[in-house]
């Protein structure tokens, strides 16, 4: 039986993306269900829970879905398609016009079957802890420019950038970060121009250099691709980010940092 998601289900779900080696925390999941409690989902076995994912809604323009997982021990019973079929369901029912997901390449072909098509790379670069010179620039603490995000982004997510925090921000510019199970996690990022993006990311590292960071990025901006080997990052992930309905676009040479995986 699909059931909704609660509260007290959310350190079993950890546990299930942590033992898939994913980055995410206890608090990232909590930020899900506290966004869209209709959207985050899962299947029990014998009052354990086995199976998630969830849907993540901008509006009735865009959703994304994100933590889609199956224990080791209950994988091939069909249980991610099923979930994946009520995840659309209620987007559906909803009336959102496009669905899209980052998908890894075992992932991507069930996607593929359920009318999903490729739209770009995404990748995941990583930075080991160590020093690093930050650009000379003041950053103000505060919120994040919705509009210049809208434009980057294709959306209004202002709902998620406020449950994220406050962002390190230029006068064309804003990062985020936050703590991650393996690593620290960098983004968003969104930036007018690449000189102000390398700004705001080399002081937030340099803000916590004895840490490693996580940084998933659009190759398409070759820019951020530039800016992240110039900060001694590397990929060491490589995805697929793909699309259902009515396609949404931003303008990718604005996103200098995604959400996550779980969120665009």
């Amino acid at each position: 039986m699909i059931r909704r998601l609660f509260y007290d289900d959310m350190p079993a779900a950890f546990r299930m993306s942590y033992a898939e080696g994913w980055n995410q925390t206890v608090e990232d999941w909590f930020r899900l269900l506290a966004l869209e409690p209709d959207g985050c989902l899962g299947i029990d076995d014998d009052g354990r829970l086995v199976a998630t994912n969830t849907l993540l809604c901008y509006g009735r323009e865009l959703a994304w879905l994100g933590m889609v997982l199956t224990h080791p021990d209950y994988r091939r019973r069909g249980f991610a398609r099923q979930l994946l079929g009520a995840a659309l369901e209620l987007a559906e029912g909803r009336g959102i016009r496009c669905i899209k997901l980052d998908a890894t390449e075992k992932g991507r072909y069930v996607y593929l079957n359920f009318g999903f098509h490729d739209e770009q790379p995404i990748e995941r670069w990583s930075r080991p802890p160590g020093p690093i010179k930050a650009v000379r620039n003041t950053l103000s603490i505060g919120i994040p420019d919705g509009r210049l995000d809208a434009a980057a982004f294709g959306v209004d997510r202002g709902r998620f950038l406020a449950a994220l925090g406050e962002a390190a921000c230029l006068d064309d510019a804003f990062v985020m970060h936050r703590s991650g199970s393996r690593a620290r996690y960098l983004g968003p990022c969104v930036a007018g121009k690449a000189s102000s993006a390398q700004a705001a990311i080399s002081a937030t590292l340099a803000s916590r250099a004895e840490e490693t960071w996580f940084w998933d990025l659009l190759p398409r901006n070759t820019q951020a691709v530039t800016i992240a080997r110039s900060l001694g990052f590397k990929p060491v992930r490589h995805l697929m980010r793909m699309v259902r309905g009515v396609p949404v676009s931003g303008d990718d040479k604005l996103v200098y940092a995604t959400g996550g995986f779980e969120a665009g």
